[in-house]
This record gives structure tokens, C-alpha cells and sequence, in this order.
């Protein structure tokens, strides 16, 4: 391990996304060559992950219809500590010290599909129309 440690200090791992990183675009070519996509989005931690998540979602929604930022989150989540995370993240001992939080975000039980289509209207980014949330029930 000390040996694979000193090989790679020299090397950037990881870094920006602004910048070029030879391993990493290798790495990105892999995971597309084998899954689905034609992009990667690398990310240093869960709740940079969610908030590119939720912006990815919002950026889709509004593509095919402007009013599409809303989401669904489900009751008793931890998705981090950033204000799009942490207004996904439905707990009130989380979120009671950062109110107001990113609007849009309504909550569900998990497991309890009644209260998702409760929620889930023409503005939640992840459905792609009215005819969904019918489809769905």
C-alpha cells in the first residue's frame, strides 16, 4: 500500500472539473462504454452529488416545460448539508436552523405511494407531464 501511495503522489487524483485530468477522463470513457450516458459527473461528496441531482432533474424538466422545478422528497431523509440537500433532507432537527430553505420541495412517505401522487403535480421536475402522474395511478 506504501508503495501504491508514493507512485501516485506525484499525480493529480482528482481535482476541479474545470481541469483536465488524464486518469479521470479515462475513467469516464470506461463508465460510458459500459453503462448509459455519454457524460460523467464526478463529485467529491454525496451532497455534491444530490445538489448535481437536482439540478440535472430541474435542467431536464425545464427543458421540455418551464415550470418544473419542483421535487419530491420523502419524510425522515439525510441528504446533506447544502441548502438544496439540506431542503431535500426532511428532518426538522436538520433543516430548523437554515429556514428559509430552496423552495420547491414537498414531502412523502416512503414506501407509501398514495402520498407521492399527493404531491407529484405538472410542476414536479420529475415527471415529464400531467398524463404521468394519471399512467402512474
Amino acid at each position: 500500500m506504501i508503495e501504491l501511495i508514493r507512485s501516485l503522489a506525484g499525480w493529480v487524483l482528482h481535482t476541479s472539473n474545470l481541469y483536465h485530468i488524464p486518469s479521470q477522463a479515462l475513467l469516464a470513457e470506461k463508465i460510458c462504454s459500459t453503462c448509459f450516458g455519454e457524460r460523467v459527473f464526478f463529485c467529491n461528496s454525496g451532497t455534491e452529488a444530490v445538489e448535481g441531482a437536482l439540478k440535472f432533474a430541474r435542467k431536464w424538466g425545464r427543458k421540455f416545460e418551464p415550470a418544473k422545478t419542483d421535487f419530491v422528497a420523502f419524510g425522515n431523509s439525510f441528504h446533506g448539508r447544502t441548502f438544496g440537500a439540506l431542503s431535500a433532507t426532511m428532518q426538522e432537527k436538520y433543516q430548523k436552523h437554515f429556514r428559509p430553505l430552496v423552495p420547491g420541495f414537498s414531502e412523502a412517505i416512503f414506501n407509501d405511494l398514495d402520498t407521492v401522487r399527493e404531491v407529484v403535480t405538472d410542476r414536479t421536475a420529475g415527471s415529464s407531464s400531467s398524463r404521468s402522474r394519471e399512467r402512474a395511478g
